[in-house]
């Protein structure tokens, strides 16, 4: 789980596979849901990140912060 602080913002995978959230870390966490365990981690930003979005039918994740990047990440 998050080493420091709380999650901050959090989707689930369009198909319901998997909760991906990011924590007061600037880390992206990937929960598989059937396992209920941490499939992976992303650092993705040296600042806060204010939210995240799943595209609807691929595999890509936006996230948006503070420091007015947007960036596509594909897990």
């Amino acid at each position: 789980m998050a080493k420091e602080g709380d999650f901050t913002a959090c989707l689930v995978s369009p198909k319901g596979d998997y909760v991906y959230a990011v924590a007061e870390d600037h880390r992206l966490y990937c929960f598989n849901v059937a396992t209920g365990k941490v499939d992976h981690v992303m650092e993705i930003s040296e600042k806060d990140v204010i939210g995240l979005a799943h595209h609807p039918k691929q595999n890509i994740i936006a996230t948006f912060g503070v420091d007015c990047q947007l960036k596509l990440w594909k897990p």
